[in-house]
């Protein structure tokens, strides 16, 4: 049976959703088990908390609009200790994107040595960096600047719509793991989120560097975290 373009994004989204989904169901029952034995106890500025190994927050995951979000609210423990003990590490390359690089590489090899891990976490670096300038750029357009203050939850809505269609495809290359596998699926549906994310890296530098007078992006101090929700 052939399927038209939408309906085969459709099944990628569900797909993607139903792997993430997977994920959370997990970390969240390990988390009551965490709980119940104690191990999820600590203390921090005299509050009593229970969330000490959470590696899930359902409520900010169902609000996220950036992939960036993701850091915060999926596999939660596993992005601290990569940021920590790996990213600050490689501060001595003196080139932030090499260093992201290293890190997910890093992913990669933790997770095996499956060809979808490698492109899956490749893709996920060029996902993050495509995002910052696209957002860094409509940061400076007076044009979007005019239609958030006229309509203060748009952004809200066009991330969240944006996510959630893109965010089966992320995982389609992680969930199948063979290149003789997933590389059938990119095909069917014409490799949509490769072309997407390259051309808003590419469309967001390009506006950066002829429409904006002054730099589009001002790096902030290496070791920060790049986002956090608001």
């Amino acid at each position: 049976m052939e399927f038209y373009f939408p309906e085969k994004v459709f099944f990628v989204m569900i797909a993607g959703h139903l792997t993430i989904i997977k994920y959370l169901a997990i970390w969240t029952i390990n988390d009551g088990a965490c709980i119940i034995s104690g191990l999820g106890f600590y203390k921090c500025e005299g509050k009593v908390a229970w969330d000490a190994v959470r590696n899930a927050n359902l409520l900010k995951f169902a609000k996220i609009t950036r992939f960036q979000h993701l850091i915060v609210s999926y596999n939660i423990n596993t992005n601290a200790w990569l940021l920590k003990y790996v990213h600050k590490r490689l501060k001595f390359l003196n080139v932030r994107i090499l260093s992201h690089f290293c890190s997910m590489m890093f992913l990669a090899i933790w997770h095996g040595f499956h060809t979808g891990y490698f492109t899956a976490f490749g893709f996920q670096l060029v996902v993050m960096n495509a995002e910052k300038e696209f957002v860094m750029a409509a940061s400076k357009s007076p044009f979007i600047k005019d239609l958030v203050g006229k309509f203060p939850r748009l952004p809200d809505l066009v991330g969240f719509v944006y996510l959630h269609l893109l965010l089966g495809y992320c995982v389609i290359d992680f969930s199948l793991l063979h290149w003789n596998i997933y590389r059938h699926v990119y095909n069917s549906v014409y490799w949509y989120g490769h072309i997407f994310f390259v051309s808003m890296f590419l469309l967001s530098k390009a506006y950066c560097f002829f429409t904006v007078p002054v730099p589009c992006r001002v790096e902030k101090r290496y070791g920060q975290e790049d986002a956090k929700i608001k």
